[in-house]
């Protein structure tokens, strides 16, 4: 019995003497996946903001809706080669995710931000094969009557530099027009047509972007109003000259003569 309480004693001190040990050794294996996990998932962010960033960089529109000035002065790319072009790059981007990051070794969330990053590429995958499918323009949305409310509503216009890329997106949302309606051509070829009452609304909406100054005299156009409107707060706040407004304002007008309203007679 003796034997046995000694035994008991000397078991105890043991466990005593080993607890601090395994869990310290817990401690340190646990603290040791936390540093993975961190690094990893460290490692992973600095990857979504330099992979935003570059997806960012395809959409001036987009770029503009978030208060960004860069490719101030241009338009998105709006054919199915530009389209295809960004669906590459995005699964270019994926198989780029899955070599370089262990998804075992990130925390929930950045495990998380993994799989929807995965997920919109499977969905724009999907919705590509439908691409055809889609109208370009109808009564409830198009380009034709977006183009000039992003110019009015969101190109803000703060020097002289501003005010030269809004001349610029005049000719650039042109060419997007074009673009968009040799979709809708094809489309046609392919049998997809909007109902009829969707081709008046869209006939009515284009024309009237194109009445009024400089294109008829009926008071101005809603685009050249808005242009001399910007202009007329640079003069206020002596961010450029009189003889500045006026030959920014002769721009526009060229722009709108000779880019803008043959695009949208086209349509």
């Amino acid at each position: 019995m003796r034997y046995s309480i000694v035994a008991l004693a000397v078991l105890g001190l043991l466990t005593a003497c080993g607890q601090p040990q395994q869990n310290n050794s817990e401690k340190n294996s646990q603290t040791a996946v936390e540093q993975t996990a961190q690094s990893e998932t460290e490692r992973l962010n600095q990857w979504f903001e330099e992979k935003y960033e570059q997806q960012l960089q395809q959409s001036p529109i987009q770029m503009t809706f978030l208060g960004r000035k860069d490719r101030y002065g241009d338009i998105d790319d709006m054919t199915v080669a530009a389209e295809k072009k960004q669906l590459q790059w995005l699964e270019n981007s994926v198989e780029e995710l899955k070599a370089n990051f262990d998804y075992d070794k990130l925390n929930l969330e950045a495990q998380t931000s993994y799989d929807v990053w995965v997920y919109q590429y499977e969905q724009a995958k999907r919705n590509a094969e439908f691409r055809g499918m889609d109208y370009v323009f109808d009564q409830m949305r198009g380009a034709h009557t977006f183009l000039p409310q992003f110019l009015i509503n969101f190109h803000r216009v703060d020097d002289a530099e501003d005010m030269e890329a809004y001349i610029s997106r005049i000719k650039g949302g042109a060419t997007a027009i074009e673009q968009l309606l040799q979709r809708a051509k094809e489309q046609v070829e392919n049998g997809v047509r909007a109902p009829r009452f969707a081709y008046e609304q869209v006939i009515k909406e284009a024309k009237g972007l194109t009445s009024g100054a400089p294109f008829d005299e009926e008071g101005d156009s809603s685009l050249l109003e808005d242009a001399k409107n910007k202009l007329s707060t640079l003069q206020e706040s002596d961010a450029i000259s009189a003889e500045q407004a006026d030959k920014y304002e002769k721009e526009v007008r060229k722009a709108l003569l000779e880019r803008f309203r043959p695009s949208y007679e086209a349509l």
